[in-house]
């Protein structure tokens, strides 16, 4: 029976042994836990300069007609390429009249608006390629699709 008692005072010893173990490192883990999330953090931002509102440039063919300014052009393209960059200086030789903006007939939101003719009814936009649109007041008052058609129209 003497030895029974030594066996079970053992495993009893080992039991606490373990437990107190087990109760440290969680006690550990919450004080690191209480310190970490106590502790003081400070962000330094950089205070904003300018004009703080968001620039758009690139829009979605969807909000074509929707942009703040009464009169705009919107330059929607197909390809970066040498045609893009010289669409792109002509609207922007006349951005200090006007403002411009670019849509991306690729863009997987603008695909919809890829069409096998071009079509400037409001409801029903269709874009064939490179095509700048005039906007006034919500409305849409030009709709060149050709170079010819842009060209001439910036020249005079």
């Amino acid at each position: 029976m003497k030895k029974y008692l030594q066996q079970m005072s053992e495993e009893t010893r080992n039991f606490v042994l373990v437990g107190v173990g087990v109760f440290l490192v969680l006690g550990l883990f919450f004080l690191i836990t209480f310190i970490r999330i106590n502790q003081p953090y400070y962000v330094t931002v950089p205070p904003l300069s300018g004009d703080n509102r968001v620039q758009y440039e690139e829009i979605l063919i969807g909000s074509l007609t929707n942009m703040p300014e009464e009169r705009y052009f919107v330059f929607v393209y197909k390809d970066k390429g040498p045609i893009f960059d010289m669409y792109r200086n002509l609207l922007e030789q006349n951005e200090m009249e006007y403002r411009y903006y670019r849509a991306n007939l690729n863009s997987f939101f603008n695909e919809t608006y890829r069409g096998d003719t071009a079509n400037d009814d409001k409801e029903n936009l269709q874009f064939t390629g490179n095509t700048v649109v005039l906007v006034e007041n919500g409305e849409i008052k030009e709709f060149l699709t050709t170079p010819t058609e842009i060209f001439s129209y910036f020249e005079s």
